[in-house]
């Protein structure tokens, strides 16, 4: 004999079994009746609230559940409740997404080119748009790197990467990819041939030749070097039509190798096992974490003889730089890339204007 669910709590109204989750609650007796341990409150003075009995459930019924929307009269959301169910499913879309496409990363090179422009005198159109394009193109490059390795990733079992979890399935990342290469074609075009020129050939060409094989030969960081070598003149060009500085080109260069190969550093034993051999991967581990040191040692070096900085700025980015490269030599490498990624940001902070010199 079934065992008989509590009513919600509340005042007024009744409570009744779901017999379908999203069917309209006046039509629920037109339906089968599906055990989803799911009740819907009808309350004669308010929106309809949907509720679930834990005790009733098996393990991850109950989020499921709730994701799914209850129609109320005129097929809208029922109250609160369902519309944050609605929000939270569309949330947790996002951010699958967001995970497939690096986020972390990508957020820190269209931060990046942003400063550059604003850098370089941009206005704030100017700079919204060099974001854009270098987002977009970002985004184009994080989404086909998870569609081209799902099946790597799968055969090594990372479950930190959304299509390995079933979170996003890799059709919709490779849907997803063309609409970002599309949207950074037209958006980089929009900043004058100079810049689509660099960008599209220097930085997204770049990215995707990495994916789809560059990563497992010996000049693996040739695209990072080029990709970040080059994006300081998207900005420069898109402002003011001129090529960046040469010590700040070198930098990003220098900058783009290490980050390269402290992104590769965690997962060596991980891709050695599908077949990817990269430069990190032939010079070994502990090799592989002094190399990244060294260049960018050099590009800070660079950076702080090339901006002409005061001394507190200096001493300031000098122990970030340390930091960064302190994670390197100890081998933590899981706190590698971020902390370099943090020092590009604070190395364009501080620097401000001067870039244009």
């Amino acid at each position: 004999m079934a065992r008989r669910r509590p009513r919600l709590p509340g005042e007024g109204g009744t409570s009744r079994r779901v017999r379908q989750v999203g069917v309209p609650v006046e039509r629920q007796g037109e339906v089968a009746e599906v055990d989803a341990g799911v009740l819907v409150k009808a309350s004669q003075d308010g929106p309809l609230l949907v509720g679930v009995q834990p005790d009733d459930l098996g393990e991850g019924i109950g989020e499921a559940a709730l994701r799914i929307p209850v129609l109320g009269k005129g097929g809208c959301d029922a109250g609160d409740g369902t519309v944050q169910a609605g929000y939270s499913r569309g949330m947790a879309a996002f951010l699958h997404l967001a995970r497939a496409a690096h986020a972390g990363p990508t957020l820190v090179v269209t931060a990046a080119v942003a400063l550059l422009a604003r850098g370089f005198g941009g206005t704030l159109g100017e700079v919204v748009l060099v974001g854009l394009a270098v987002l977009a193109g970002q985004l184009s490059i994080g989404w086909s790197n998870d569609a081209i390795d799902a099946d790597r990733d799968r055969s090594v079992g990372r479950q930190d990467k959304p299509t390995v979890a079933g979170a996003v399935s890799v059709r919709t990342l490779t849907t997803a990819a063309r609409v970002a290469l599309a949207a950074a074609v037209v958006l980089s075009l929009a900043l004058g041939a100079g810049a689509a020129a660099v960008h599209l050939l220097g930085g997204v060409a770049m990215g995707w030749a990495y994916n789809l094989g560059l990563k497992a030969t010996a000049v693996s960081p040739a695209p990072y070097a080029v990709a970040f070598g080059t994006l300081p003149s998207v900005a420069s060009l898109a402002v003011t039509e001129r090529w960046a500085p040469l010590w700040l080109t070198a930098a990003g260069a220098a900058i783009g190798v290490s980050a390269h190969i402290a992104n590769t550093l965690p997962d060596l034993a991980e891709d050695a096992a599908t077949g990817v051999r990269g430069l990190p991967h032939r010079l070994g581990e502990r090799p592989s974490r002094w190399l990244a040191a060294g260049v960018l040692g050099g590009a800070v070096a660079v950076v702080l003889l090339g901006a002409g900085l005061s001394t507190a700025v200096l001493m300031a980015v000098t122990a970030a730089a340390a930091l960064s490269i302190g994670f390197l030599l100890i081998g933590a490498s899981s706190a590698a890339l971020p902390s370099i990624m943090v020092l590009v940001l604070i190395i364009l902070a501080v620097v401000g204007s001067r870039i244009a010199g």
